[in-house]
């Protein structure tokens, strides 16, 4: 779960990830060699979440197809299984998983299709018609899956299931298929995730980045006024502005890093910009006085959700107004950024290499976006030495 949070976390970079990577191969290593008797005194154990799955599906993979399925249905059929047995699958070489994919894709149990279409994915195999029926089946669960699948593999075919998706009745699935249709270059898409942004609530932070990301620059810039002109979607107009890569939002995030609500994802954003070391220019600041989020140590309370922002440095404010009247004059005005890069393909793929998790997920977005017939997104969540061959092979690295 460690590995699972730092794919996608901006206090990550490739580098360290693969030092998380071969932690766990190491651990995993051991679960094999244990045996019967390992996984057994894991399973004795077991919770809940999807890392509990990952890890006794890995340690059954390796004792026959027969005790991996017997080992799967011991399991409980919800949807942080179905993600933790196709994330176990995912670290499996593409030859071992291959037959349990296929196996599984056209299952009867939705669970199964799942946890099938969701390794296909992972390991950037398109299963052809089964991905097209999971978009329209009756588990929501598989369905979102159909719908994300549909844009990481490119599928350019499945524009009308993402379509009439948009407004599903589920929030995961309309969003998904929101999403998949902007990485397929549908029209409307920008339109559909601004739409998702302003309703708030779980994908409101992510739907602005790839909304603001992707329209043009005087809607964008209407947007960011529109959601800075009101206290409760001030945030997002900070993630925004720096989701845009204009160096123009400089100084107001400057200005934002003063206020306690935004100073993290304004920090943020100016990264995202810039590509600024904030560490190295003593630009982590102190949190400040009095302030509060997040679980309390009440037993009473209910609330244990991690805040959105945990993550996130706090800025030292003069630090970093200090760096921009030095660096400015390297940003020219009309120009769009990411990490200090220019966003054609050479400055992307030295994000892709480069660039914190959270930012090579956005330079293989755009590396998708920017190729002439589409295709698969660059999965920046696979195995490290996965990641590493498919670099050297496209001559990213």
């Amino acid at each position: 779960m460690q590995r699972d949070r730092a794919s996608r976390s901006p206090n990550y970079n490739f580098r360290e990830l693969v030092g998380l990577d071969r932690r766990l191969q190491a651990h995993l290593r051991g679960l094999h060699l244990a045996g019967e008797a390992g996984l057994e005194s894991y399973t004795d154990s077991l919770g809940s979440e999807a890392g509990d799955a990952f890890v006794v599906a890995s340690g059954s993979a390796e004792l026959g197809a027969t005790r991996f399925e017997e080992t799967v249905d011991s399991l409980p059929d919800e949807p942080a299984t179905t993600t933790g047995v196709a994330s176990a699958i995912t670290w499996l070489p593409f030859s071992v998983a291959a037959p349990l994919i296929d196996a599984w894709k056209d299952a009867e149990k939705p669970s199964r299709r799942g946890i099938a279409i969701a390794a296909a994915i992972g390991h950037r195999h398109d299963v052809g018609t089964a991905l097209a029926d999971a978009a329209v089946s009756e588990d929501v669960t598989l369905r979102a899956l159909g719908l994300w699948g549909a844009g990481e593999l490119g599928r350019q075919d499945m524009q009308l299931q993402l379509q009439r998706s948009f407004n599903d009745d589920d929030l995961n699935c309309r969003y998904q298929a929101r999403r998949s249709a902007l990485l397929l270059r549908m029209p409307n898409a920008a339109a559909a995730l601004v739409e998702t942004l302003l309703g708030g609530g779980l994908y409101a932070d992510e739907a602005c980045r790839l909304a603001m990301r992707y329209m043009p620059a005087d809607s964008s810039a209407d947007l960011c006024a529109k959601l800075a002109g009101q206290e409760a979607t001030m945030r997002l107009a900070v993630i925004g502005a720096g989701a845009t890569g204009n160096p123009a939002y400089v100084p107001w995030l400057l200005q934002s890093m003063q206020r306690a609500d935004c100073a993290r994802v304004a920090l943020d954003a100016l990264v995202a910009i810039t590509g600024v070391d904030p560490e190295a220019e003593d630009m982590i600041g102190e949190e400040p006085e009095g302030f509060k989020e997040g679980p309390s140590s009440d037993p009473d309370d209910s609330d244990v959700e991690i805040p959105a922002d945990a993550a996130l440095a706090w800025p030292a404010h003069e630090a970093a107004e200090g760096w921009w009247q030095r660096e400015s004059s390297r940003f020219e005005t009309g120009q769009f950024y990411l990490m200090g890069q220019t966003r054609d393909r050479a400055g992307l793929r030295h994000v892709l290499v480069h660039g914190s998790q959270s930012l090579r997920v956005v330079a293989a977005i755009e590396l998708a976006l920017t190729g002439e017939d589409g295709g698969s997104v660059f999965d920046t969540q696979a195995p490290t030495s996965r990641q590493s061959a498919v670099l050297a092979a496209n001559e990213l690295a």
